[in-house]
């Protein structure tokens, strides 16, 4: 086995946007994840086949399969990302996926634009939808046609 030294673990870099995960605002993420329709916690399942056989105590896989019913991890980021984003464009407050909603009802639908092969996209298209808002998603040309038609399916063409 060669054993490295990580170069980065040492580097440090100033972003505001990692200020504002304090245990409040993580609270309030997971209050407005848990009004989006579907949500539900990810389970997590015990590889204890895995764990007696490599000698690690307790080794555990989140299954994000399921989320949302997109076969994929991406809608948490994705729908908080785009309210994130409609918060500020709009000057809005809420606290809840149907007062978001209530507010954006007279305001002009934004456009998401993404650039993917997959599941971001997927993402990105989702949370578009449900926000009643739009999504452009660009796809590289050898792209699998059921990712491209799964993208499809949620409205961006």
């Amino acid at each position: 086995m060669k054993i490295t030294n990580n170069v980065f673990k040492s580097t440090s870099f100033e972003n505001p946007l990692f200020n504002n995960f304090s245990a409040d605002v993580l609270t309030e993420i997971l209050n407005f994840h848990q009004t989006v329709p579907g949500y539900k916690e990810t389970p997590l399942y015990s590889l204890n086949d895995f764990s007696s056989s490599t000698g690690i105590g307790n080794v555990y896989i989140k299954d994000e399969s399921h989320r949302f019913g997109l076969n994929a991890f991406k809608g948490l980021g994705s729908i908080y990302s785009a309210a994130g984003y409609l918060k500020e464009r709009h000057s809005i407050e809420f606290s809840t996926l149907d007062e978001l909603l209530a507010q954006l009802q007279d305001k002009t639908p934004e456009t998401f634009v993404t650039a993917t092969d997959g599941n971001h996209g997927k993402g990105i298209a989702w949370a578009a939808q449900l926000l009643k808002q739009r999504a452009l998603v660009y796809m590289p040309k050898n792209t699998r046609e059921s990712r491209v038609e799964a993208i499809e399916a949620l409205g961006v063409k």
